[in-house]
Order: C-alpha cells, then sequence, then structure tokens
C-alpha cells in the first residue's frame, strides 16, 4: 500500500483506536479522523471482558495488569476495576441472584470495569488522530481504486480503504446503505452523573460497595444501579442509571422529557413508582441529589446491515465496525466488547492483505458472531426488565438449589 494512501477510519471511539491500534503493529498506516474535539467528554464507565479485551492486549504486546491498571475506573487508587455481579431487590436491599466475583471461573471469562476517557487516551497512543474532523461525503475516484473523504472543514483525505467506526448514525454507512436506518429498542433510559467528595462515598455508599465497582438491582419491570466510573484519593465520580421496559401501552419516547425541567419531572416520577428504595439507592437516589446531577436520556437502538449491503460496501473498499455495524442494547457492555473483537478480526484479514477481499472475508467471518450478539442483547435486556415478583420467586428456587 502506498504510504500516501492509507486507511482512513472514521471515528475515535473504542472500535476505531483499537483498529488503528491493531493496523499499526501490523506495520500499515492509519489515520483516525474524529467530529468531536480532543476534550469531548467520555467519562462513563464500561464492562470489559477477557474474552474482547484478551485478544487486543496480546496484539499489542502488553501485559494484562498494564491494561486494566491504565483504564479501570478505579486505576489511579490502585485498583482494577473489580466487579460482583450479585443482583440485588432494589426494595428491600436483599440479593436475589447471588453472583461470582469478576475473577478466574466466572461463567462469562474475566471481567472489570473500566473508564472510557481512560480508556480512549490508553487507545489514542501513538495513533495518528484528527479531531473536529466531520466527515460529510465520500466518494470514489475516476480510477475506482482509491476513496476520498471530505470533511466539514474542507480537508479532503484519499485513502486506500474506509472504515467506519462512527456509531450507529454512521456516515459511512449511509452513505453507502442509506435505506438501513436503526430501530428503537423498547427500553428507556435515564442517567445521571455527580462528583462527591471521597470521605462522604466512603461513608455513604462504599459500605454497600465492597470489592465492586457496580451496585445493580431491580424493581417493577425496572433495572437500577450506581457505578463508581472515577475514584481518586479526593473524590469520586458517580453514574446511575436508570432503565426501564414500558407498558404495551407506552412507547419509550414517551417517557422522555423534552427539555431540562421536563426530564428530571420524569426521572423524578419514575423513581416514585418504585416506592421506597433500599440503601445505597435511597441515599444516592434522593430526590434532592438527583436535582443536583447532570441528568441524561437516550433511546436505545438496534441495528443489522444486510450482509448484501456490506458486501457491496466491501467491493468498494469500505466497512464498518462497531455500532455502525451492529447496533444493540447496553447492558453488560455487550456492544462495545464485540467492538474489541470487530478491531482485533478486521485488523487481521487487513494485515493478511490489505484489500477489499480481505473486507468480504472478515464480513463472511463475523456476520454470524454480531447477529448472535445482538439477538442475545436483546433476550437479556428483556430478561432484566421483568416483574419483581418473578426476580424473587426465581430467588427462592435457587435457594432450594
Amino acid at each position: 500500500m502506498s504510504a500516501k494512501n492509507p486507511v482512513i477510519i472514521i471515528g475515535a471511539g473504542i472500535a476505531g483506536l483499537s483498529l488503528a491500534r491493531v493496523l499499526q503493529e501490523n506495520g500499515i498506516q492509519v489515520s483516525v479522523y474524529e467530529s468531536t474535539s480532543r476534550s469531548a467528554a467520555q467519562g462513563y464507565g464500561i464492562t470489559l471482558r477477557s474474552w474482547a479485551y484478551g485478544p487486543l492486549v496480546n496484539k499489542l504486546r502488553i501485559s494484562l495488569d498494564e491494561f486494566r491498571s491504565a483504564v479501570a475506573t478505579d486505576g489511579s487508587v490502585g485498583g482494577t476495576g473489580e466487579i460482583n455481579p450479585t443482583m440485588h431487590d432494589a426494595l428491600t436491599g436483599k440479593p436475589l441472584i447471588e453472583a461470582s466475583p469478576s475473577q478466574t471461573g466466572s461463567p462469562e471469562g474475566e471481567f472489570f470495569r473500566a473508564n472510557r476517557n481512560r480508556l480512549r487516551e490508553f487507545l489514542l497512543r501513538g495513533v495518528d488522530c484528527h479531531f473536529d474532523y466531520k466527515l460529510v461525503s465520500l466518494d470514489i475516484d475516476e480510477g475506482g481504486k482509491l476513496l476520498n473523504a471530505r470533511f466539514a472543514n474542507g480537508a479532503v483525505v484519499t485513502g486506500s480503504l474506509v472504515i467506519g467506526a462512527d456509531g450507529v448514525f454512521s456516515k459511512v454507512r449511509t452513505t453507502f446503505l442509506p435505506t438501513v436506518e436503526p430501530s428503537i429498542a423498547s427500553t428507556v433510559v435515564y442517567n445521571g452523573e455527580r462528583q462527591v467528595p471521597r470521605s462522604e462515598f466512603d461513608s455513604t455508599i462504599a459500605p454497600y460497595m465492597p470489592h465492586t465497582n457496580v451496585h445493580a438491582a431491580v424493581a417493577e419491570n425496572t433495572m437500577i444501579s450506581i457505578t463508581v466510573t472515577e475514584k481518586t484519593e479526593t473524590e469520586v465520580t458517580l453514574t446511575w442509571t436508570y432503565t426501564h421496559q414500558p407498558t404495551a401501552t407506552q412507547s419509550p419516547a414517551t417517557l422522555l422529557g423534552e427539555s431540562s425541567a421536563g426530564l428530571q419531572v420524569a426521572i423524578l416520577d419514575a423513581f416514585a413508582v418504585l416506592g421506597q428504595l433500599a440503601p445505597p439507592f435511597s441515599t444516592a437516589l434522593a430526590p434532592e441529589k438527583i436535582r443536583q446531577d447532570r441528568l441524561y436520556h437516550w433511546l436505545m437502538r438496534t441495528m443489522r446491515p444486510p450482509q448484501d449491503g456490506l458486501k457491496l460496501m466491501a467491493s468498494k473498499g469500505v466497512a464498518v465496525i462497531g455500532d455502525a455495524a451492529h447496533a444493540m442494547p447496553i447492558f453488560a457492555g455487550e456492544g462495545g466488547n464485540h467492538a474489541l473483537i470487530d478491531a482485533v478480526k478486521l485488523g487481521q484479514h487487513l494485515a493478511d492483505s490489505c484489500s477489499p477481499a480481505s473486507i468480504e472475508a472478515f464480513i463472511d467471518e463475523e456476520l454470524p458472531r454480531w447477529e448472535m450478539a445482538s439477538v442475545g442483547s436483546e433476550k437479556r435486556s428483556l430478561s432484566l426488565h421483568r416483574p419483581l415478583n418473578i426476580w424473587r420467586t426465581l430467588a427462592e428456587q435457587a435457594k432450594k438449589h
């Protein structure tokens, strides 16, 4: 491949930067273009699983300990992002489904909690990444062998291949598959974030979160969690998440406030419906606390492009990975973990031959995984949002075995 025509990656998220690192390890010139600024926050957390981060770590030739300490939510205080995935009853505080801590022997392998900002900074090391480059169009040159990426700032970059790692609303994908649109998942999501003094966290919340950075619970068709997103000697960044499966007469969109004030009211109403929560939720999610939080909401979306469309793109030297290829519900970090696998697998194919044929081979190999993961993630979402009496019945049955 000519040094003047590198692989172009659109999007500096987990998928795009991981792919860039893998390609560089194989001596392939690559440049990444990101629409947002370098300072754009990505401070929320993600659960990373060993079946996904293990192959990446191997490709980057670093140790697992180095990786975890660099990106774990509590890495700056010597932590490793430990998670205990036990599910609790949000109203009583009692464990419903006991689960093993995030150590070897877990059915899903080892896993830990990573901070997205720390992960991005780790993956950015040594990468030629350009921020504030919003893609506006892609076209193929007259010879049909090179692609021109045109950006809102007027820049035009020519590459041999273009990889879209630009999320569920991917400009790369919609350029070639304009009729493939994401579907809105049935689960509504509310989220809040705050910084608290370390002393306050240690006295009010930490006692309920021993050896874990995530404390999760369920209520009626609802799941709530408190997560340590960043921990230092003096301060802790906390995020909480509320997810709810609407009734047949509701749509997720109707449960979202249209303004910041409306969102706050919608969130407070949603928690009020649940009833009196047990600690630490009763303290962490008290109305007076929520009113001071940075509040967010979003509609989860799912999307799986057809194989023939992906093959059409591949024939032109274009691929999509991560959410641009297989958007799925957010639970347990499935989408992010599969994005890591995408990066490693595509990187392997391009290392063998940096060509459209390698992209086609990648699609043939990985499409079944995408489909299985997407369906599994949607089923997992439904299984987590059940009536509370079913959860309690399952807990009683588990005690008898």
